[in-house]
């Protein structure tokens, strides 16, 4: 197995390892460039193991602009190797694995008593406490109180149900000629319903500050005359809740 080299390459300087099984990058500060023989290159990296058997050309080079520091290892058996996270300074070198240390036995397990149980035996007994000159609950009697008065009353007015039926009805459609148009008084109406065409060229103005869209729908709960201002030629459709 060779040693472990190190080498200091500069940017777009190379250098050429001798041939054998496997090369190791045992440390770098960056990538690297690996040309083998006429083969395309590659870019390899701290850690990587490559099979470089067969081939007569090893060459090393630094595509970077800086300067890089690499430690490199050929050698005819496979290394894996972990990242340690250690500068090239003070990388750690593994030049052999010692044995496997072989547990041949374990401690028998240590066994433990529990601790014995407690018995009390000169616990007191429970004392029974009697009262014998307590005060006697004293019974309360009133006899003057106030009776409660049964008020009648047969004067009252009897309440008035308004039981008359809602009605809805449809005035109908309605156009803007010269820029308003009125929707009748109706004192028994209780809401008006008003639906602006879905055509309408801008929006309706109802009383002054509903502003309707087209296509919109207002509901008020009006019984007086209002009036819609809007662009000559817009509709709208008027209901009525009675």
């Amino acid at each position: 197995m060779q040693n472990i080299i190190e080498e200091t390459l500069q940017s777009g300087e190379s250098i050429r390892a001798a041939g054998s099984k496997y090369l190791l990058v045992r440390d770098a500060t960056h990538t690297l460039t690996l040309r083998v023989d006429t083969r395309e290159p590659v870019e390899i990296k701290k850690n990587d193991v490559v099979l470089i058997e067969g081939f007569d050309m090893v060459e090393l080079a630094n595509h970077h602009a800086g300067a890089i520091t690499i430690q490199y290892q050929i050698t005819d058996m496979p290394i894996n190797t972990q990242s340690d996270a250690v500068s090239v300074s003070g990388a750690v070198t593994v030049d052999e694995i010692n044995k496997p240390i072989v547990v041949s036995g374990i401690q028998n397990t240590v066994a433990v008593r529990l601790g014995e149980a407690v018995e009390v035996a000169n616990f007191p007994e429970i004392q029974k406490v009697e009262v014998t000159n307590g005060s006697e609950v004293q019974k309360v009697e009133v006899t003057n109180h106030v009776e409660l008065q049964k008020v009648e009353v047969s004067n009252f007015s009897e309440l008035q149900l308004d039981s008359k039926p809602t009605t809805v009805n449809g005035v109908g459609a309605l156009t803007i000629v010269n820029g308003q148009a009125t929707i009748a008084a109706n004192a028994q109406r209780k809401s008006i319903t008003i639906q602006a065409g879905e055509s309408n060229q801008g929006n309706l103005l109802i009383a002054g500050f509903i502003r309707l869209s087209p296509d919109g729908v207002a509901t008020i709960p009006a019984s007086n005359a209002l009036v819609v201002t809007g662009t000559n030629g817009d509709t709208f459709t008027v209901g009525e809740i009675i």
